[in-house]
């Protein structure tokens, strides 16, 4: 996807991803760890060619758990290291409504990395993952 609508520096984004990024060990992110990457493989494909940690992202949101299905949304960010040249790039893939979001100086967006600029950030939304713990999602 690296082309006139964005810039990546994969090795600063490695290495973010690899010194940087605390893991996220409660119930929720453990939950999306182990699902992600076998319900969505051409998506996990994909943000592979970014340098991230598919599986550890800079944050996810869990949203609605439906205890009959055993099935929970998220939203999931992860941060690149890089210049998008436009504001938003919006995309869907398997599904997914995937966003890629711009960072000016100055502006606030969330979740902030500890990255500095120029950076932006690929937002997944619409994801539904099995629950597969086992163990029950936090209350």
């Amino acid at each position: 996807m690296e082309n006139k609508r964005m810039e990546i520096d994969h090795e600063k984004t490695l290495a973010y991803w690899q010194n940087h990024q605390v893991k996220c060990t409660c119930a929720y992110c453990e939950n999306y760890a182990e699902a992600f990457r076998i319900n969505y493989p051409h998506t996990s494909e994909l943000l592979e060619t970014f340098s991230v940690a598919v599986e550890h992202p800079l944050e996810t949101m869990p949203f609605q758990y439906d205890q009959e299905k055993k099935e929970i949304d998220y939203m999931a960010f992860y941060a690149i290291k890089g210049t998008l040249r436009e504001k938003m790039i919006p995309m869907e893939h398997e599904g997914l409504q995937i966003q890629f979001v711009g960072s000016k100086e100055g502006e606030n967006l969330c979740p902030k990395p500890e990255m500095e600029e120029p950076y932006f950030l690929i937002w997944l939304d619409q994801v539904r993952l099995p629950w597969v713990l086992d163990k029950e999602p936090e209350e």
